[in-house]
């Protein structure tokens, strides 16, 4: 793996949280619905500090779901959350978010956009100037402060927020299909400088991916959830070095973790049963 720093940024992280999940349950009511649709039932899982966990499924699984949850944007309907053994209750700065959608201020400039955690956090402008330009370093576009998000690729831009998130030094970085709407090329660069920023900041990472490939390629565990309502149905634990699953030779070992997830995320959709509205996992 290339190294993703020219310089020493110092000082980048708090340390992973440790990310405890009790008897999640969510409701929802869509319109024109009686009556409210399960999202997700009894869902348990505990998440090692500095452990990166891939949440895996098909569409409709409530893996992202349960990614707001972490993050404190949505409220269970019934169980809890814990982050160092504190019930999260709201959004918090312990969990940085990185959505799809870049969602960087377009009226501020590239170093701006890292800088406003800092500032937010009380920093000064200073400070927050001379942080953001760390993790430029560490995204690897150094040049590009003075910039605007339009005038970046998409690859760039979704750098830039996964750099404005990590700014804030969180414990616990919650990723939901970060790099889905980038090219296959540069889908691969980012998921390589991922690992290779995870591997300097020891945070915590929950990633949401309906990709068995970039699962395999990404975690330590991949936690397979069901549908109708989604459950955790099976967790593999990936047993290949993470410096090593981006070599060539490795291809047809990340290949065969691939299969076995893709095995099992099949066996985990719907399925209608004849002569019954209802649908079975």
């Amino acid at each position: 793996m290339r190294p993703l720093l020219s310089g020493d940024a110092v000082g980048m992280s708090a340390g992973g949280g440790r990310i405890e999940i009790r008897g999640v349950h969510h409701e929802y009511m869509r319109q024109g619905d009686k009556v409210p649709q399960v999202a997700l039932a009894a869902v348990d899982l505990d998440v090692a500090p500095g452990e990166f966990v891939c949440l895996l499924g098909s569409s409709g699984c409530g893996k992202s779901t349960l990614l707001m949850i972490v993050a404190g944007l949505f409220r269970p309907t019934s169980g809890e959350v814990l982050l160092d053994g504190a019930a999260v209750t709201g959004p918090s700065r312990d969990r940085g978010v990185v959505f799809q959608e870049y969602a960087l201020l377009p009226w501020k400039t590239v170093r701006s956009n890292i800088a406003l955690g800092p500032r937010l956090a009380g920093a000064s402008r200073r400070d927050a100037n001379r942080i953001a330009e760390e993790y430029l370093e560490l995204v690897g576009m150094p040049q590009v402060g003075d910039k605007y998000p339009h005038e970046l690729s998409g690859g760039m831009r979704q750098r830039a927020a996964v750099a404005r998130t990590l700014a804030a030094k969180p414990k616990v970085l919650l990723m939901d299909e970060p790099f889905a709407a980038v090219d296959a090329q540069t889908r691969s660069v980012l998921q390589e400088e991922l690992i290779g920023i995870w591997a300097r900041t020891q945070q915590t990472v929950v990633f949401v991916t309906h990709s068995v490939e970039e699962a395999a390629l990404l975690a330590d565990r991949v936690v397979v959830m069901s549908s109708a309502p989604g459950r955790v149905k099976e967790i593999f634990a990936v047993e290949l070095p993470h410096d090593e699953r981006f070599e060539p030779e490795m291809a047809p070992e990340v290949a065969g973790v691939a299969a076995k997830l893709l095995t099992t995320v099949r066996t985990s959709r719907p399925v209608r049963n004849k002569g019954s509205e209802q649908w079975s996992a």
